[in-house]
């Protein structure tokens, strides 16, 4: 097994030419950019480039066909090449602390994807493709700008953590009710005004963190009939109401609320 760490005196072009590397580890460097010769790493299964400051993966990834596990975190990346979709061994994925605005339209093709952590980033949505990640059991999406999530969210059928906290999200899916792998679920943070009714599928959930703020118990969530949305919701008055300042402001204030269920 060979592993290489390049420092930011040294040519990066050389890499390409270790055509038996497994594992390649680049990061706390101060690397800038990638060499599109990384295509010919064929062996390579581990990338780790976390805390340089790179601002885009090359397009020539495409040529990682065993690649595993992949760490891109605390970087400059304001884009990735949909290249990376190619990738279908990709089991893990680390994209946080970056630039990112959105991710490729086709991440779903990446169907052995089993853990991807997006926090720290701005993105405001999720592309529907990610219905098609049937082996995904941990989506850490904390920390961006996320105004809504996919109805395909409720396809990962193996998901058992998510994770979406401090986002802008007022409402989640209907379809979230068919995750029955999910145990642990993280709304802290957000502008819910209430939940599906549906959730109450989730037989497996064992914890579930709604807010903050609150420096009294949950009280148990209600039934009702909501007129605006014409459906049947889950509503309790302990859910955020305000506007995302005064929940900033609180936060300091009071410890998380985190609701188990046994």
């Amino acid at each position: 097994m060979c592993y290489v760490c390049l420092y930011y005196c040294f040519q990066p072009e050389v890499v390409g030419d270790l055509i038996n590397l497994t594992e390649l580890w680049i990061d706390g460097n101060d690397i800038r950019r990638v060499p599109a010769n990384v295509e010919q790493l064929y062996r390579l299964n581990h990338f780790d480039c976390t805390m340089n400051a790179i601002h885009a993966l090359p397009m020539e990834i495409r040529g990682w066909r065993d690649i595993g596990i992949m760490n891109l975190s605390s970087n400059e990346m304001y884009e990735l090449p949909d290249t990376l979709c190619y990738l279908r061994t990709i089991v893990t994925l680390k994209i946080d602390d970056n630039q990112l605005n959105a991710l490729p339209n086709d991440i779903g093709q990446m169907s052995s994807l089993e853990e991807l952590i997006i926090t720290k980033n701005f993105l405001e949505y999720l592309p529907s493709s990610i219905g098609l990640l049937r082996k995904l059991h941990c989506l850490n999406a904390d920390n961006n700008y996320l105004r809504a999530l996919p109805a395909e969210i409720g396809s990962c059928t193996s998901l058992s953590l998510l994770s979406l906290r401090s986002n802008n999200l007022t409402r989640v899916p209907p379809e979230l009710g068919h995750l029955s792998s999910l145990r642990v679920l993280n709304l802290v943070n957000n502008c819910i005004k209430f939940l599906p009714v549906s959730m109450l599928n989730l037989s497996n959930l064992k914890a579930l963190w709604l807010s903050d703020n609150q420096s009294q118990p949950l009280v148990p969530l209600q039934q009702e009939f909501n007129c605006e949305e014409d459906m049947m919701v889950l509503s309790c008055f302990m859910l955020p109401q305000k506007p995302r300042q005064d929940l900033e402001r609180k936060c300091l204030l009071f410890p998380f609320l985190i609701y188990n269920f046994v």
